[in-house]
């Protein structure tokens, strides 16, 4: 048998996520627990008229704009709008975070540890650990984007609707991925 690139990365993708999967459940309660835990406080913080107007105020300040962007909605304003324009930067944080942490894990520290001298030993291809690194960020991100985006829809913030939710929570994990890919790569290309 042929010993290509990456043999055995889906072997080790199943012991990487064996290997993890305590660390993969909390940050995923966590992170899910946040957002379907923010999107129902945001109903009680912003669903009065006042209460969206003096936010969507603040949100047009100089300083608002310099943290999230510019505040181009459009009326009328609702509470799932103000929620993605407010939640937006700090979940992305937090899955960027998630993501470098799984991606050095996977590359860089099983270098430093000689972990990978060990695996590479084995009939294992040259770069099987970083594909099989990149598939656990795949798995992780694809699962966390769909709980965050069932935790809003339960949720249930006023202006939300399902398209919304799958766009927030699938969004949230592809930029999540992003981060973990690029910290992958430049944990293990030399």
């Amino acid at each position: 048998m042929r010993n290509s690139s990456f043999s055995q990365a889906g072997y080790l993708t199943r012991f990487y996520l064996r290997r993890d999967w305590l660390k993969i459940v909390i940050w995923m309660i966590g992170l899910v627990g946040l957002m379907g835990v923010g999107g129902g406080k945001f109903d009680g913080l912003y669903g009065t008229k006042a209460a969206m107007d003096s936010i969507v105020s603040t949100l047009k300040t100089p300083a608002m704009v310099s943290l999230f962007g510019p505040f181009t909605a459009q009326q009328p304003y609702n509470v799932a709008l103000i929620f993605a324009v407010e939640m937006m930067v700090f979940m992305g944080l937090f899955m960027a975070m998630m993501n470098i942490y799984f991606a050095v894990r996977g590359t860089r520290a099983e270098e430093d540890s000689g972990i990978l001298e060990l695996i590479r030993a084995h009939s294992v291809g040259k770069y099987a650990p970083l594909l099989a690194s990149i598939m656990e960020l795949l798995i992780i991100n694809v699962v966390t984007g769909i709980l965050e985006s069932l935790s809003l829809m339960a949720a249930n913030m006023t202006g939300a609707d399902s398209t919304g939710s799958w766009l927030f929570g699938l969004g949230l994990a592809a930029v999540g991925f992003m981060f973990g890919v690029f910290f992958a790569i430049n944990g293990s290309v030399k």
